[in-house]
C-alpha cells in the first residue's frame, strides 16, 4: 500500500470491508499496510467518485464524508488519518515501511508477528498481492508482494487472514477459484472467502472459531454494496 492510493474508490470499499469483517471492532484486527514509498506513476488518482456523492455516499456515508474532506477539501493523502479518525473500530495499524532488501524484509515480518500477537485478524495489504513463482525475495519490487512463508507464519499464529490481491488480466472467476485452491492447499485450509471488487479481490481465510462469525458476511456486504462488491464462499 502507498499513501498515494488513499481515498481511491478501492480504498473507500476497503474500509467498508474491514468494518464488516471485524464486526465493527468485535474481532480485533491488525492492518499491516506493507507500506512502500510513493512513486511517479499515476496510480492513486481514482477518486473522481468523490465528486459524485449522489451515487457513492449512500454505501458508507461517514467513510465517504471522511475521504471527501481529506482528499477533495484538504488535498491530503495520508493513511495516518484512518487511524486518527478511528475509521475502523477495534483496529490497530502496523506502519513500518517494507523494503526490497531480504534481510530487512525478514525483520519486518518478525516485528509484525510480535505486534499482531493479541489480534484475531491480520490484514495484509501489499501493492500487488501474493507473489508468484517469478517473484523472488530481495529483487526489485519484491516489496509489492507477500510470500507464502510469510502468510503461513501468520496463519500458524492462529490469526484469521485477509489478503489483498490485484487481478491480473485473466478470467477473474477462474483466477479466484485457482487462487482459492492454492490457499487451501498451502494452509491446509478448507474454507476461504473471495470478496471481489472491480480491480481486486480480498481473500478472507477464517481460523477455526471464526467461521460462524463470517457466515452472514455475504448478505451484509452485498446488501450494502449490491454489485459493487461481491462475496463468494469456497
Amino acid at each position: 500500500m502507498k499513501h498515494q492510493y488513499f481515498g481511491d474508490v478501492s480504498d473507500y470499499k476497503k474500509y467498508s470491508v474491514l468494518r464488516a469483517i471485524s464486526d465493527n471492532g468485535q474481532l480485533q484486527t491488525m492492518v499491516a499496510w506493507m507500506l512502500t514509498p510513493n512513486d511517479e506513476r499515476n496510480d492513486g488518482n481514482v477518486n473522481k467518485y468523490l465528486n459524485n456523492p449522489n451515487q457513492w455516499r449512500q454505501f458508507e456515508p461517514d467513510i465517504f464524508d471522511f475521504l471527501y474532506e481529506a482528499v477533495v477539501i484538504n488535498k491530503t493523502k495520508n493513511l495516518k488519518l484512518v487511524e486518527e479518525k478511528e475509521l475502523v473500530p477495534g483496529t490497530n495499524y502496523f506502519w513500518d515501511t517494507l523494503a526490497d532488501n531480504r534481510a530487512e524484509r525478514q525483520k519486518y515480518f518478525e516485528r509484525l508477528q510480535e505486534a499482531s500477537k493479541e489480534h484475531e485478524i491480520v490484514f495484509l495489504d501489499p501493492d500487488n498481492g501474493i507473489a508468484t513463482g517469478s517473484i523472488t525475495k530481495g529483487r526489485k519490487n519484491s516489496c509489492k508482494y507477500v510470500f507464502w512463508d510469510e502468510i503461513s507464519d501468520l496463519w500458524n499464529q492462529d490469526h484469521s487472514l485477509l489478503i489483498y490481491q490485484h487481478f491480473p488480466r485473466v478470467n477473474r472467476m477462474e483466477y479466484i477459484k485457482r487462487k482459492v485452491g492454492e490457499i487451501n492447499d498451502k494452509l491446509s485450509n478448507n474454507e476461504t472467502y473471495a470478496i471481489r471488487t472491480t480491480h481486486m479481490v480480498y481473500f478472507l481465510i477464517p481460523k477455526e472459531g471464526h467461521s460462524l462469525h463470517f457466515e452472514g458476511l455475504k448478505g451484509q456486504i452485498e446488501g450494502r454494496w449490491g454489485e459493487g462488491i461481491g462475496v463468494e464462499r469456497f
